[in-house]
């Protein structure tokens, strides 16, 4: 957090040089507080199938948004922001102009069935999909975390599934969502492509070109990523059945 505050600082300060607010930046030679470290979590199967039924327990707007961040392995403040405009339900896919995506280049997300189904499922009650009472776009996961957090543990004791969610963030969905790409037989750069990935070891055309490229590819990768979590979410629900019908012959 001290560093991301230290990011901001700088880029305030610069700003300020260059429209001669002030002559110097006051924290130019300041370092930042804190040792970076990058995270490495991927959810494996038995993980992931317990929080697709935590979502899905969870109510409007933060367990459909969970949801569409597992479908469509998108960053947590693009999905937050989402506006109803930017999805075009005829062909099926999510337009992202540059001015709202971290790599500021405009981005096209194919909707898998699953997630058109999803977002069909939400009334409109403001601009954008995702809103508090206000109209305003979500925030505030932290509390949101911590409720699926603990409907994991409830999923886990009830059905005994014998097994536990362990430390995790949300951005941990996305990095899962890449990571899973390989076993998938989705190829690299199609899996970098759908991610909006700022693509350093590519040329500036190869990069341009990607952000419309492939949109069949990358279709067909989101509908066999959906499909695949949708055999997650049936081995639990195969277990609850057969749990349910132990119980009754008893």
């Amino acid at each position: 957090m001290a560093n991301r505050v230290l990011a901001c600082l700088r880029k305030f300060f610069n700003w300020c040089v260059d429209r001669d607010k002030i002559q110097v930046t006051p924290i130019e030679r300041l370092k930042a507080p804190g040792v970076e470290k990058s995270r490495d979590r991927v959810l494996d199967d038995a993980e992931l199938l317990i929080l697709i039924h935590a979502f899905e327990q969870m109510a409007y707007p933060f367990g459909h948004a969970m949801q569409l961040m597992l479908l469509t392995g998108q960053r947590r403040n693009e999905v937050a922001k989402m506006r109803w405009e930017q999805i075009d339900f005829e062909k099926a896919v999510w337009i992202l102009p540059r001015t709202v995506t971290k790599s500021d280049r405009a981005h096209e997300v194919p909707l898998s069935p699953q997630a058109i189904t999803l977002l069909l499922s939400i009334p409109r009650q403001a601009e954008y999909v995702f809103t508090t009472r206000l109209g305003r776009p979500i925030s505030g996961f932290s509390k949101a975390k911590a409720q699926c957090d603990q409907l994991c543990t409830k999923i886990v004791q009830e059905e005994k599934i014998g097994r536990e969610v362990g430390q995790w963030r949300l951005h941990d969905l996305r990095r899962t969502f890449r990571t899973s790409m390989p076993r998938l037989k989705i190829p690299r750069d199609i899996a970098e492509s759908i991610l909006n990935h700022s693509g350093r070891s590519r040329s500036s055309v190869e990069s341009v070109y990607d952000g419309y490229a492939y949109q069949d590819d990358k279709r067909h990768a989101f509908e066999v990523w959906a499909q695949f979590l949708d055999t997650l979410s049936g081995e639990v629900t195969d277990k609850v059945v057969s749990l349910a019908a132990h119980r009754q012959s008893k």
